[in-house]
């Protein structure tokens, strides 16, 4: 976070390579000012009423906070569990289990992701789904995890079709 990163979504690659040799240039000549006790961790967790308020309070007494991370990397893993971090029991976050079900390592299957990224959960990972007593679980998508959200559904003894609950799309 104290480095400059030109990580602004531009169009036009002219414009970002114009943006890149700015923060190259603000790296070398301007240092950024530490962020003080900084904490990183799961950008997937539960809000509660409470969190909300406590980090829109937050916000609004410190109106330069979120510009000091303008520029940087991993932003959305630092920002709030900077500020929440200190408040976590008060608030009664659960900081080291955020009730999400993630893998970033699929067990002996070969992926084209890294650990950089979760892999999309199939019906291999079902076991492992609900022995994490998670709420929810990170990544599924379709046609991928069909076969696991069916097992889930057949578990919980409430069948669910994805399909019907999708919106009608403009084409129909």
């Amino acid at each position: 976070v104290n480095r400059w990163y030109a990580n602004e979504y531009c169009s036009n690659r002219y414009v970002y390579k114009c943006h890149k040799i700015r923060t190259k240039f603000l790296n070398i000549f301007f240092r950024r000012t530490d962020i003080q006790e900084i904490r990183g961790g799961w950008s997937w967790f539960t809000w509660t009423p409470s969190i909300v308020d406590f980090v829109f309070n937050y916000l609004e007494k410190n109106p330069s906070y979120l510009k000091r991370f303008k520029y940087t990397n991993c932003g959305d893993e630092l920002i709030f569990q900077t500020i929440l971090f200190p408040e976590a029991q008060r608030l009664n976050l659960e900081m080291y289990r955020p009730y999400r079900y993630v893998s970033w390592k699929p067990k002996g299957r070969k992926t084209d992701v890294g650990n950089n990224f979760p892999y999309i959960l199939n019906e291999e990972d079902f076991e492992d789904v609900y022995n994490s007593e998670a709420f929810f679980c990170r990544k599924v998508d379709l046609p991928v995890s069909s076969e696991l959200l069916d097992l889930i559904d057949m578990k919980r003894e409430c069948p669910f079709d994805i399909n019907k609950a999708l919106p009608i799309s403009n084409s129909e």
